[in-house]
């Protein structure tokens, strides 16, 4: 299997985008870089035309985007109440249009917040719905959307749901995470969505709950892991993997039938 990795990061380490953090980050040999602050307040104060001139000046180059997921009571796909719904959907559009603005070609995009009580099916049908609306606008600008599995009780917890949604728009893959699954074994995850997936955020923990550790430091055991996701790799995007430590890209990959996924 041919094992090179192109490494990349996430905003998230760092607290503004200014071109130290560039320099920085191409200094440490990182290429790809996610944008992310998680909530609507610290998104909406990056400049990402400076931010794409700075990535151009360093050979970083800004991967995907991703939507803001907090405050919950304010941005959520799935709300229910149909005004909110249609708020959430023109935030995550103007974000969208803003990444394609500088030539970020992927949004990564939450089903929801939490927690998720009551409602579910209701809830989930929301995310449906407003994820085809936004997966929609998001084509006509030649951006594709990743919606994210999701930790606890949040809309997207499992491949079941995730499929679901993904079943409204052919603009939809996947954005892996491979620490939030607690209800369902990242494996049979990957088994069932793996084909979709489009970019990846990789991290370690403990089964119970998200922890973001760097690979190793968890239960995680790596190897099944890689292997299948170098088996869905169609060749035709490269599969970024993030998290709050770092990330890796692996481009096409040739896989040895001699490979074990034998721990």
């Amino acid at each position: 299997m041919n094992k090179k990795w192109i490494p990349g990061i996430s905003s998230s380490f760092f607290d503004s985008l200014d071109e130290n953090v560039f320099a920085e980050c191409a200094d440490a040999g990182i290429k790809l870089l996610e944008i992310s602050f998680g909530n609507c307040e610290k998104s909406d104060g990056v400049d990402l035309v400076k931010a794409k001139h700075y990535a151009d000046e360093s050979g970083v180059k800004l991967w995907s985007f991703h939507i803001p997921f907090a405050p919950f009571d304010t941005v959520d796909p799935s709300f229910i109440d149909e005004e909110k719904r249609r708020y959430t959907v023109r935030k995550f559009c103007g974000y969208i249009r803003s990444a394609a603005d500088v030539g970020i070609g992927i949004a990564v995009i939450h089903a929801s917040g939490e927690p998720i009580t009551e409602e579910r099916q209701k809830r989930l049908e929301s995310a449906k719905k407003s994820l085809l609306e936004i997966a929609d606008y998001a084509g006509s600008l030649g951006v594709r959307v990743a919606v994210e599995d999701l930790p606890r009780t949040c809309i997207g917890n499992c491949s079941d749901e995730i499929a679901e949604i993904l079943s409204v728009s052919d603009n939809i893959g996947v954005a892996f995470d491979t620490n939030h699954l607690t209800a369902q074994d990242n494996l049979d995850f990957i088994a069932s969505v793996g084909k979709k997936i489009i970019t990846t955020h990789f991290s370690d923990y403990d089964f119970t709950d998200e922890r973001h550790l760097l690979p190793g430091e968890g239960k995680i055991n790596w190897k099944p892991h890689l292997f299948l996701l170098c088996l869905c790799n169609t060749g035709k995007h490269y599969l970024p993997v993030k998290d709050a430590c770092h990330c890796m890209v692996p481009p096409p990959i040739t896989v040895s039938p001699s490979y074990s996924t034998a721990a």
